[in-house]
């Protein structure tokens, strides 16, 4: 993580997708909800939001918790660039 307002990638997910949709939804641990434990000695806790649920087949999913939504600017070239 390189500052407190970037993105942490938690965990990843591989799917074999037949058919249908629906949404992936990321559920707080009974016991420790929302906890990102650092590998210092001893263990940081650190917080972290939803940004968003995971849509499978287009469906529509609700909103993440993270208030407000991350926006970073970017050139009309950048963002047309992703869709080539």
């Amino acid at each position: 993580m390189l500052s407190d307002d970037e993105p942490v990638l938690v965990a990843v997910v591989t799917f074999l997708y037949l058919e249908g949709s629906g949404c992936l939804e990321i559920r707080d641990h009974e016991e420790y909800p929302r906890w990102v434990v650092d590998c210092n000695e001893p263990g940081e806790v650190d917080q972290y939001c939803v940004m968003a649920q995971g849509s499978i087949g287009g469906f529509a999913c609700p909103d993440g918790d993270c208030l407000p939504a991350p926006v970073q600017s970017e050139t009309w070239g950048a963002i047309k660039s992703l869709y080539r």
